[in-house]
């Protein structure tokens, strides 16, 4: 049976292969970061990936709410989840 939009699941690998370019490419028009401004340190952003602690809930949110608007912090989060 088809999953209907909305029962929890997770997304296919294909799908979130595409969610994660389509995503990619809005940032890098919107915002490069080029001078990596308030970008968490590679340790943060490596846990961040690997869904491991970093702290209290507020240096996650802090964190993630960054690296949802951060290109710099968008790619290097790929390339810890593509190792």
């Amino acid at each position: 049976m088809p999953r209907q939009s909305g029962e929890g699941e997770f997304l296919t690998k294909e799908e979130e292969r595409r969610l994660g370019e389509s995503l990619r490419k809005v940032l890098i028009s919107d915002r490069p970061n080029r001078s990596r401004k308030g970008c968490p340190d590679p340790k943060t952003l490596r846990a961040l990936v690997f869904h491991n602690r970093i702290g209290n809930q507020e240096v996650v949110d802090r964190a993630t709410a960054h690296v949802a608007e951060c290109i710099a912090c968008v790619r290097g989060a790929r390339e810890y989840d593509e190792q």
